[in-house]
């Protein structure tokens, strides 16, 4: 249950594992459990399914965060760093892999018997890299940081050495960076990322029997991967040479 909330660099929620007090399963339909057929695991897993998928679904999406900020122009050869603000384990303060584990009760009926069914359950959201796209017009799709799992957002703007033409602290304020080499026509490009997630869930249940019953599987959510766009403005660059600041 998302009864406790963080709040993240946007003042939007995060979901971690100290956010979680309970799991429990919500129905009017109480699962049939036959106590003496080997296929117990089946029934259990459809009913922690469900609740993986409400996990997943309520992580808050987020978007893009870039530097120079949007809306304001890049420069051709200057770092335009990205990343991403979301409440999902990726680019943001929530865990890669975010995984939480809490105990499981279920009451469901055997034949005409009431039986009860305890356990714990873990289930983990784990991203699987962020694929970036900066739609640079002259074709140049080199990115710093691609495929990264975690891409937070930038710290600052990236400063250039004149004595040596490069910009030595790229690397430690960005962990996603593009140099664009060439220019947008008006008005402008987008740049896009897109992420697969996978969910693993793992644990183990007693219905009073000697033998707990383990179990474990993984699946892609439907709705993975997951998309995010720069905007509301376009980027759009400027040619410049760069300097020093002094």
């Amino acid at each position: 249950m998302h009864d406790k909330l963080g709040v993240g660099p946007l003042n939007l929620p995060v979901y971690g594992p100290e956010y979680c007090s309970a799991l429990t399963v919500m129905g009017t339909d109480p699962p049939y459990l036959q106590t003496q057929v080997a296929t117990l695991v089946s029934s259990f897993t459809a009913q922690v399914r469900s609740i993986a998928d409400e996990l997943w679904h309520g992580f808050r999406r987020g978007g893009i965060v870039t530097k120079p900020a949007n809306g304001t122009p890049t420069y051709v050869g200057m770092p335009t760093c990205a990343g991403l603000d979301t409440g999902l384990p990726t680019g943001s303060g929530t865990p890669n892999p975010f995984t939480i584990s809490l105990p499981i009760t279920l009451q469901g009926v055997a034949g005409q018997l009431p039986v009860a069914v305890s356990g714990r359950v873990a289930v983990s959201i784990v991203a699987d890299g962020v694929h970036w796209d900066f739609h640079d017009p002259s074709g140049n799709s080199a990115v710093h940081g691609q495929d990264s799992t975690d891409p937070a957002a930038p710290t600052g703007t990236p400063s250039y050495d004149a004595s040596t033409q490069t910009w030595p602290d790229a690397d430690s304020k960005c962990t996603v960076y593009h140099q664009y080499r060439g220019l947008a026509a008006a008005p402008g490009v987008t740049i896009s990322a897109t992420e697969h997630f996978h969910i693993e869930v793992s644990g183990v249940y007693s219905t009073g029997s000697a033998t707990p019953i383990t179990f474990a599987y993984g699946y892609e959510p439907a709705d993975s991967p997951v998309s995010w766009t720069s905007g509301p403005y376009p980027v759009y660059q400027i040619e410049a040479v760069p300097y020093a600041p002094g």
